[in-house]
């Protein structure tokens, strides 16, 4: 059973699906005594990683490739808001999930 666990678990990963996922585990409330975290902690924690290592470096590339950068147009704004905009969106979904989290 385990191993079949942990197969559905890589494939939610591999197919982009794991998100999702956690959001429907948090939904409904779903609980396991076979997981070490909460499904609400794995979920908060799969955010902050996309957040510390996605959204915040590309943030601050685009925003190096601005400054440095000798063409200034509209598209690196464009993605420099963008990933701004990722970055205020995860960090405040994280907040607000672990806000309104009735076993909090």
């Amino acid at each position: 059973e385990s191993w079949l666990q942990y197969s559905l678990e890589l494939l939610a990963c591999v197919i982009c699906v794991k998100p999702g996922l956690d959001v429907y585990r948090v939904a409904s409330g779903a609980t396991s005594d076979k997981i070490l975290v909460p499904y609400i902690d794995e979920m908060n924690m799969a955010r902050a990683i996309e957040l510390f290592t996605e959204a915040l470096p590309g943030a601050i590339i685009q925003l190096l490739a601005i400054v440095a950068g000798k063409h200034h147009g509209v598209m690196p704004v464009l993605s420099l808001l963008s990933c701004l905009c990722s970055a205020s969106f995860i960090s405040a979904c994280l907040s607000y999930e672990k806000d309104t989290d009735p076993k909090s």
